[in-house]
């Protein structure tokens, strides 16, 4: 009778270790995506601010001034 309860506490503590496995990974590939998420968005403000900054430098080049060109 021992050996049956040690073979079920062996069980609950096999089963709480893989659900412990389980949620870290899922916290992981969570965070991943969430990462992905911010990056992408992190990336597209930069090539919004970059091609803002081509498009004044080309006015400026072609002679506009600072007041036109910000219009």
């Amino acid at each position: 009778m021992k050996r049956l309860s040690s073979l079920d506490e062996v069980k609950r503590y096999y089963e709480a270790r893989e659900m412990a496995i389980h949620e870290k990974l899922t916290r992981i590939a969570g965070a991943s995506a969430e990462g992905l998420v911010e990056g992408r968005a992190e990336c597209e403000a930069e090539d919004i601010v970059k091609g803002k900054m081509e498009t004044a430098q080309n006015l400026l080049s072609m002679g506009m001034s600072v007041q036109e060109s910000s219009s």
